[in-house]
């Protein structure tokens, strides 16, 4: 008996290729282990539900390339930030594709073959994160049971954030002098293995995010590390074994977007982060832990500093309304969650910018030369409003 869901009664994209829904059910017909994947998402009834809410999201918006924030060569940082702070706010209104679609786009945009094991990964990880804690969405716009802040429209932006970095590195590496750059970030050439496992963790690192922080030991009373990172990497792991098939192979790559997710931890992780991304800018070997599985090359520590980048860059540097807005939004989120804690004022965004950010601003090459005044700025207008008068 068959393990795949039913066909379903869709219909072709503004541009002809057939639904991100029918890719989906092939990829899992095709699949070495289907049953792994089903389980993901909580059994062929709820699956087929899940490419029936993608459906409609893709009916209702079919225009799927105005939704890819892709790089417009030789845009500027400031263009670049009001074009994503747009887009963002159509996403918070649910005016968008499906994420499958969008990664589909994304694996063509970035000329990535979709039928290699990561780019598979990819587009059924993208399904599960439509998923709102393990419930069936009805549509785009994110759900009253979902976090204020850390919800879908987060999860896209970050997902494109990557994305466009990407893009940005590679366009960099053509038009500028990298000898001149010395920045071993920015000369590391991302392959489409990496570039996948980056774009995946972009888009199911807060994935079933409660909208609190790390829960505390009852024993030690300190916030347990990793714990809503592990959560969300733990949705992955049926996804790759399906995939992949064998136990080592799902171990090889889960340990990389595992290690990679655990970066986006806001608290000490992303300075373990932060340190080490910087630690190798400037010549040092990385060191292995019991937290963290890294690897000694360039490519590795680029998609790190692209994925921190891009976890904080709608906040770190893409101007004042869009940090008011992220700090509303994790303001009613820390509200309903018992804490009485406000992210829109003067003082919470400096603890954003030494603590989170950090002094010398965003790590990636590409960020760093779009971004980071943007971000410097920022922060000296917010120093000095800090200062008695």
């Amino acid at each position: 008996m068959s393990t795949t869901p039913k066909d379903l009664n869709t219909v072709a994209n503004a541009s002809g290729e057939r639904p991100a829904a029918e890719d989906l059910r092939q990829i899992i017909s095709a699949a070495a282990d289907p049953k792994s994947i089903i389980s993901a998402f909580g059994g062929p009834g709820r699956l087929n539900f899940v490419l029936q809410a993608l459906d409609r999201m893709d009916q209702a918006c079919p225009d799927v390339g105005y939704h890819v924030f892709r790089r417009i060569p030789g845009e500027s940082g400031p263009q670049a930030a009001e074009r994503l702070c747009c887009l963002m706010q159509e996403w918070d209104d649910g005016l968008r594709p499906s994420f499958p679609a969008l990664a589909r786009a994304w694996l063509k945009e970035l000329g990535i073959d979709q039928e290699s094991s990561a780019a598979k990964i990819l587009m059924l990880a993208a399904a599960r994160a439509e998923m709102v804690k393990g419930i069936v969405p009805l549509c785009a716009k994110p759900a009253n049971d979902e976090p204020d802040y850390h919800n879908r429209s987060h999860y896209l932006q970050v997902f494109q954030t990557c994305c466009y970095l990407l893009q940005a590195q590679r366009e960099l590496q053509q038009t500028m002098l990298l000898s001149a750059q010395n920045d071993p970030l920015l000369q590391a050439q991302i392959g489409d293995y990496d570039a996948c496992t980056l774009m995946i963790d972009g888009i199911t690192h807060d994935v079933d995010h409660p909208g609190c922080g790390n829960p505390k030991d009852p024993l030690s009373q300190k916030q347990v590390r990793f714990y809503n990172e592990d959560v969300s990497s733990s949705t992955l792991y049926p996804l790759v074994l399906g995939v992949v098939g064998g136990a080592k192979e799902t171990g090889s790559f889960y340990s990389i977007y595992e290690t990679l997710n655990r970066f986006t931890d806001p608290g000490t992780p992303r300075g373990d982060a932060r340190k080490a991304i910087e630690g190798f800018r400037n010549g040092q070997t990385p060191e292995q832990s019991a937290d963290y599985f890294v690897r000694p090359d360039a490519a590795f520590w680029a998609c790190a500093a692209i994925l921190t980048d891009a976890d904080i860059l709608l906040s770190a540097a893409c101007g004042e309304e869009a940090f008011a807005r992220g700090g509303t939004k994790l303001t009613k989120e820390a509200g309903k969650a018992g804490l009485s804690m406000d992210f829109t004022t003067t003082a919470s965004r400096q603890f954003f910018f030494d603590n989170i950010v950090g002094p010398e601003g965003l790590l990636s090459g590409p960020a760093r030369i779009l971004f980071n005044p943007i971000y410097q700025q920022m922060r000296q207008k917010n120093e000095l409003a800090l200062k008695p008068s």
